[in-house]
């Protein structure tokens, strides 16, 4: 029989984790309550009340390292974490308070801008940053209804993990802070995120590839991302860039994104350097946009395939295929664009497209027919196309006004 363990009783936090058997309940109660990093364990739930404020620490030995991250990064530490587990459940209406200025070196104390401004700088990060949630190689994993506030780099990071739901998370980072993702899915199957909202300082929800650091060959495949209002200074919703490996199978329905750089971003790429051990670029095909509505975003849709330098270009074995944008009512400040080296069999479908572009910002460039792998580039028309095998347009209404 599962027993409830109130938290308050144990010397920690991490004491009454250790002291719950399966299928235990340990509760955090109302109240604020400085929490050192938590390393969790399969067949528990852990509810965090109403109320609850668990404050991390602001030294990076405060936080466990993870042993499990294949490829060397600076964002090996966490707050909450977790490796090879099973069935293991976070609910609650508390808050995971993550305390992220203190891994910024030159943060000034300012409160993060309104999301109207789109950020024109980041902070300086610190050599070493934690996450606030990691989990590698698990099961059956169920995050809902707590908010994460203030994370240090990426808020909730799930590699090579199997069937996961992530609902009604309430995410809410300092816009200028650096790497502050909110949702980064790695090499992850089977994943629902559903009815969360995430306001970030980087990409709200990121699907990645990173074989490297899973260490073995893993696609990100499964995902049902539904119902979540996304804003963010870089990207709402990113698939691609980190990785070498396999993003495929992805529903993206019935979102509201607002004041961001990016709305949809997909990019496969093989970098300059080889920056995240990416040999030969990611494989994204397979993937539904449908019924959403975008208001103050730079670039409403981005899908870009390719090598960053002209020499590289033979061994770029990436390709972006099979895409389908639908019932999309789009209001931008800037052009969209599709195309590289390998993207085809694109269908956009009932898609309204406003742009309202300032002049200023490209004055004297020169318009170019291909942006960088950032966006960056003076495009000429408010949705472009380049070398896209197979498109296929119905019922497309774009328009663009210089001012």
């Amino acid at each position: 029989m599962s027993r409830r363990l109130l938290s308050t009783d144990y010397a920690s936090l991490q004491a009454a984790v250790d002291a719950a058997a399966e299928n235990d309940l340990v509760v955090v109660p109302a109240g604020h309550h400085q929490c050192a990093s938590l390393r969790l364990k399969s067949n528990l739930t852990l509810r965090l009340e109403a109320g609850a404020v668990l404050h991390a620490p602001r030294e990076i030995e405060g936080y466990n390292k993870s042993e499990m991250l294949q490829r060397q990064t600076s964002l090996d530490h966490y707050f909450f974490g977790g490796f090879g587990l099973e069935n293991l459940c976070i609910e609650g209406e508390g808050v995971l308070a993550c305390n992220g200025d203190a891994f910024w070196s030159d943060y000034d104390g300012k409160d993060s801008p309104p999301a109207s401004e789109l950020r024109s700088r980041v902070y300086l990060s610190m050599p070493s940053r934690p996450s606030a949630m990691l989990f590698v190689n698990c099961r059956n994993l169920r995050l809902r209804d707590f908010s994460i506030v203030n994370a240090a780099a990426y808020t909730v990071w799930c590699i090579g993990c199997q069937n996961l739901r992530l609902e009604r998370l309430r995410i809410k980072n300092h816009r200028l802070g650096p790497n502050t993702d909110g949702l980064d899915i790695d090499c992850c199957q089977d994943v629902w995120i559903d009815s969360c909202h995430i306001d970030a300082g980087d990409d709200c929800i990121a699907l990645k590839s990173d074989i490297a650091i899973l260490g073995r060959e893993l696609p990100c495949e499964r995902v049902h991302i539904s119902n979540c209002t996304l804003t963010s200074t870089c990207c709402a919703l990113r698939l691609g860039y980190e990785g070498d490996g396999d993003i495929r199978d992805i529903i993206v329905n019935d979102c509201i994104i607002h004041d961001s750089n990016k709305g949809f971003d997909l990019i496969s790429v093989l970098p300059e350097i080889q920056r995240f051990n990416i040999y030969k670029g990611a494989r994204i095909e397979n993937v539904v946009f449908k019924g959403a509505v975008m208001r103050n975003v730079r670039q409403a849709i981005a899908v870009w395939s390719g090598a960053d330098l002209t020499e590289d270009e033979e061994r770029y074995q990436g390709y972006i295929r099979r895409l389908s944008f639908a019932d999309l009512q789009i209001e931008a400040v800037d052009a969209s664009f599709i195309g590289g080296m390998a993207v085809s069999e694109i269908m956009l479908n009932n898609i309204r497209m406003q742009v309202r572009r300032d002049a200023q910002r490209y004055k004297g460039q020169t318009l170019v027919r291909k942006p960088n792998v950032w966006g960056t580039g003076y495009l000429p028309y408010a949705l472009n196309f380049h070398q896209v095998a197979n498109p296929i347009l119905n019922n497309v209404n774009v328009s663009m006004e210089e001012y």
